[in-house]
């Protein structure tokens, strides 16, 4: 790393979805800046696909669908999908949430084209269940707005460990039904880093994806 490290300058150009953005990417963008003065970051947070040559970036993060070409697909981070609610949701509702009262919770519910919208595939063990998707208390197409409702005590919700983890770190959500875990979904099992090839020897890419890695390998 320290080799790495040496004089990297000129401008980074990154793209990923808006929700990688708190959950980790600013941390490992104001690591990278403090390490690497002569470096420019440009990151563009959308939803939307950005292709790689058109839009002029160095490197996407993605956890969807990979197989583009002229493209390198590096997995960074697994896709886990935890079921949770903040502690005043819990003890208001009292009581567990089992798979005979979940349609009777609150639920925040994402809505992207790339997600179903009638059912969830869950894991115990070996068995695979499915559970029909109750009636959402609220529903939206935002994932940091539903975030922040899910914080306030609104309801559970369906979200991936790679976001909750600060949050149950702290005790601001905890875990619901932990014996079960969601299949993943449309939006694949891995969170990947993807870039050009022949982008692939580039050092500030090369490093920027070390940085990356070590912020996951120091998380809790």
């Amino acid at each position: 790393m320290e080799q790495l490290q040496q004089e990297l300058r000129g401008n980074l150009r990154i793209t990923a979805p808006p929700s990688f953005g708190p959950a980790f990417l600013s941390q490992v963008c104001c690591s990278f800046l403090r390490d690497h003065p002569l470096v420019h970051l440009e990151v563009a947070l959308s939803d939307d696909y950005v292709d790689l040559v058109d839009g002029g970036y160095d490197l996407a993060l993605r956890d969807g669908p990979t197989d583009l070409p002229g493209v390198i697909a590096q997995p960074l981070l697994e896709n886990h999908i935890l079921l949770c609610a903040s502690p005043a949701y819990l003890a208001r509702k009292g009581g567990e949430v089992t798979l005979d009262n979940y349609v009777q919770h609150d639920w925040l519910i994402l809505r992207h084209p790339l997600l179903n919208r009638h059912f969830w595939w869950v894991l115990q063990g070996e068995q695979r269940i499915r559970l029909d998707q109750p009636m959402p208390r609220l529903a939206s197409d935002s994932y940091d707005f539903l975030l922040a409702c899910l914080l306030d005590g609104q309801g559970l919700q369906f979200i991936p460990q790679w976001s909750a983890a600060p949050y149950l770190a702290r005790g601001e959500l905890l875990e619901v039904m932990p014996e079960y875990w969601r299949e993943p979904s449309g939006f694949g099992p891995q969170i990947y880093v993807l870039y050009l090839t022949h982008r692939r020897n580039t050092r500030k890419v090369k490093v920027f994806i070390e940085y990356l890695k070590q912020h996951w390998q120091d998380a809790p």
